[in-house]
This record gives C-alpha cells, structure tokens and sequence, in this order.
C-alpha cells in the first residue's frame, strides 16, 4: 500500500512524499526511505510555499492527487486553494497539469479553500467535500481561520460548482474549524468522519485542540452530524503519541475490514497512527 504524506522543510514550507507499506497490519513499512513526488510551485502561484496531499482518484490510465496549496499575504497569516496534479506511473512521480487551482475563492468563496475528499460515482458525477473558510477572527493579536465543510460536484473533475452548500455546519459560535472529510460506505448508509476545533487556543494541550468527529448520511449527499456519537471505544492515555490531538482522518477499507488512518497531537508532528473500525 503507498501512502502519501506531507513534511515540512527547514522553511516551513511542505513537501508530498510516499512511503510503501505492507497492505495488511502491522502496516509494516517497505522501505524507510520517503520519496519526495511534489514540491511547492513557483513564486506568486497559489501552491508557492507548499503543498499538502489530500485525495487520490483513479482517472483512466491515470492517477490524479487533489492537494492543498499555500501561499502567503500580508493581512492574514496565510491562504488555501485545492490543485489537481497527475501521475502516469502508478504514482511514481507527478506532474502539475493545470497553471492554478481547481477550487479557490470566488463568489461564493470569499476566504479560502482546503482539505478535500473527492469522490467520482461515475464518469460524469463526482462529488467533493472539502473546507471553506467563512471568516477570519483575531485571538489576541493573531488572526485565526474559522471554516466549515461544503460540498462540491462536477461533471469532469477540474471544472467545479462550489460554495453554496454547506454539508457539516458549526455546533456553535465557539467552533472554530471543521476540515478532512473522509466518507465510506457501509451496510447500505455513509458515515463520514472529520476533525474540528474550537475557535481559540486550539494550538495547544487543551480541549479546544482537534478531536474526531462523524457524520451520517442514508443518501451520502445530505448528512447529519452525530456529536454525541464517540469516534474511539477508548481514549488515548496520557503518554500516547495522541494524547492532545486527534486530526485529519481518512478511512479506507481492506478486504472484509475498513481502517482509519489520522495525525496524532500537535497536527501529527508525534506521527501518524491507524484504527480498525469496529463495526
């Protein structure tokens, strides 16, 4: 199985790599070595200082990553944009094939745009649930995001209708963050899973830090949020690599089981771990 990942650089600019594991637990790792397949884009491009993997689709003979490009601005401390880039062998290597992104601010989408789960149900009919910014509010002196999930739909892929619809909204005025949906289809219904945050002091050890959270959906185009429903059976002890923070999830399944791979505390500096979804 190949995962792609993002780390950062001594400038704090991200990078796309992968790593080959075994497709089975313990989800043994290949090789040690990380292969680095997309760099940030030239400067004054939405993707200039970095770029972050979000989704991976099957087009024909190719394979197409949605990822999260950054770029940077003087009155807030930083801007999202979703791009597209395309591997021809199998993920080996990639390529950007449009000169900007498939999803960004516009009309409907006066912030910015980011983490996106795209789904293609058939050739012409492809879904995306992805992070949309609605306002910026200062904590103290810094500037944060707050951002919700929306849903998108498109005919091709590149060419996008986005931004009127809200699909996972805010519980209250305190949320500051909904983002990476990641959605699976089981026993007939969706079940999507997320990660949200309060609106301050989410950065650190505290409770308004990043935590799980699921949706459920009998049509998998509306759903309804379910905050009182546990992601884990357990919580994480106190010396566990997420202990602090639980955050942008993505679920898969293998064989007759389904898995849940996210980003352990402090936005998965500690790493990355996996839970078998249970039921």
């Amino acid at each position: 199985m190949r995962m792609f990942f993002c780390a950062r650089d001594e400038n704090n600019r991200s990078h796309v790599f992968f790593v080959d594991l075994m497709a089975r637990p313990p989800w043994t790792l290949v090789s040690k070595k990380a292969t680095l397949v997309l760099s940030p884009g030239l400067p004054g491009t939405f993707d200039a200082v970095g770029v972050m993997p979000t989704s991976l689709v099957r087009q024909g003979n190719e394979l197409w990553m949605y990822y999260i490009g950054w770029s940077q601005r003087l009155d807030v401390p930083y801007h999202n944009a979703i791009g597209v880039a395309r591997s021809l062998d199998n993920g080996a290597t990639f390529e950007r094939f449009l000169p900007g992104p498939v999803v960004g601010t516009g009309i409907y989408e006066p912030y910015f745009c980011g983490t996106a789960d795209v789904e293609r149900r058939t050739q012409d009919d492809w879904v995306m649930w992805y992070m949309s910014a609605t306002e910026w509010r200062m904590d103290g002196e810094r500037p944060e995001p707050r951002y919700n999930l929306k849903r998108a739909v498109s005919q091709d892929g590149l060419h996008w209708d986005h931004g009127q619809e809200v699909a996972i909204d805010y519980l209250n005025e305190d949320e500051g963050g909904i983002a990476r949906a990641t959605v699976l289809q089981k026993d007939g219904s969706h079940w999507m899973w997320f990660c949200y945050r309060g609106a301050k002091g989410y950065r650190g050890e505290g409770s308004q830090a990043y935590r799980l959270g699921v949706a459920w959906s009998q049509d998998g185009d509306t759903w309804e949020r379910l905050p009182d429903q546990p992601v884990f059976e357990s919580q994480p002890g106190e010396q566990d690599f997420d202990a602090h923070m639980q955050c942008y999830p993505i679920v898969f399944g293998a064989g007759a089981e389904s898995y849940l791979f996210y980003n352990g505390s402090d936005f998965g500096q500690t790493g990355i771990g996996v839970a078998r979804l249970a039921c």
